[in-house]
């Protein structure tokens, strides 16, 4: 019976777990010398020398048939267990530092992202805002003109008087409002590229073909007075279509037209896109006043102007 190097209690002659240094000759409890009951065995086992912490200041060595200290445990060619536990331990040191690097990289870069977004958005309001106001502007420049659709390609003016002339006619013939040659303030001619077909002057479900005569009013007064007559003669006649008759010019026949509002390309742009969402979304009407597109789901609902595309969006 001896006592333990460490706790200095007896350890009894029967007590497997105790420990023998190869260093000091002193018995220790496998406890007291830090050794788990699994190392105790494989060292009894083999008889493999074992030094105490004070022998030996790598707590466990190991040596194969008592020659070596640096030996693993159960494995000749390896390093000490203490050895391996320290490599590991360092090994997921080394990959814990690299993961908190990565998240912090990672944040950095998610911050760094909707900083951009934020960015993007506030580029996005600001480019609405000047649409909307390139727009408008747009909108207030066109308030004076409007468009002569269907005009025949007979109908061709010498110079630039006798287009204003006509143009005069033209609005007259189709409007029955009085127009003076002094009330136009300029015209030009589109072409119509797909070509002139003959009109049926009978015809109010003819496709109007010809040219467009685009007319700029010396007043918006005038242009309004000439919009609303031909919308209520349209709304009398269930026909989108006016007759047309110039007396005395060249003996044209009679030919249809119609009178539109003059519209910008952004306002044209999105007044397509709001019929073919009124087509889609069953929208009963859309319609133009004064360069506005405005919109009615049923007749009872209540008129939407719409102004931009991202309204359109809204009423999804």
């Amino acid at each position: 019976m001896s006592n333990c190097g460490d706790c200095k209690t007896k350890i009894l002659r029967e007590d497997r777990s105790k420990l023998k240094c190869c260093g000091c000759h002193k018995y220790f409890h496998s406890n007291c010398a830090r050794v788990s009951s699994e190392e105790v065995k494989v060292i009894n086992d083999k008889k493999t020398a074992w030094k105490c912490l004070d022998c030996d200041e790598r707590n466990l060595s190991i040596a194969d048939g008592g020659q070596s200290s640096n030996k693993n445990i159960g494995d000749k060619d390896g390093p000490s267990t203490v050895s391996t536990i320290a490599e590991l331990r360092e090994d997921m040191q080394g990959k814990l530092a690299n993961i908190v690097k990565n998240v912090q990289e990672f944040n950095a870069a998610l911050e760094t992202l909707e900083n951009v977004v934020k960015d993007c958005e506030e580029v996005q309001r600001r480019v609405d805002v000047v649409e909307v106001r390139v727009t408008e502007a747009e909108k207030a420049l066109l308030l004076d003109t409007l468009e002569i659709h269907g005009v025949l390609a007979s109908v061709s003016p010498r110079d630039a008087g006798e287009k204003l002339v006509l143009a005069a006619n033209i609005l007259q013939a189709a409007t029955g409002i009085a127009v003076h040659v002094n009330d136009i303030d300029e015209c030009f001619i589109v072409k119509n590229k797909s070509g002139n077909k003959k009109q049926n002057g009978r015809s109010s479900a003819a496709k109007i073909v010809g040219d467009i005569w685009v007319v700029k009013m010396t007043t918006r007064r005038m242009r309004h007075q000439l919009l609303s007559a031909a919308r209520e003669m349209v709304r009398e006649r269930d026909d989108k279509t006016l007759l047309c008759a110039i007396d005395d010019w060249q003996n044209i026949n009679d030919f249809r037209v119609r009178l539109l509002e003059r519209l910008s390309p952004a306002t044209r742009t999105l007044l397509a896109m709001a019929r073919e969402f009124a087509a889609k979304n069953n929208w009963a009407f859309v319609w133009i006043r004064d360069g506005r597109i405005l919109m009615k789901k049923t007749k009872e609902d209540g008129v939407i102007h719409l102004s931009s595309s991202q309204e359109l969006l809204k009423l999804q």
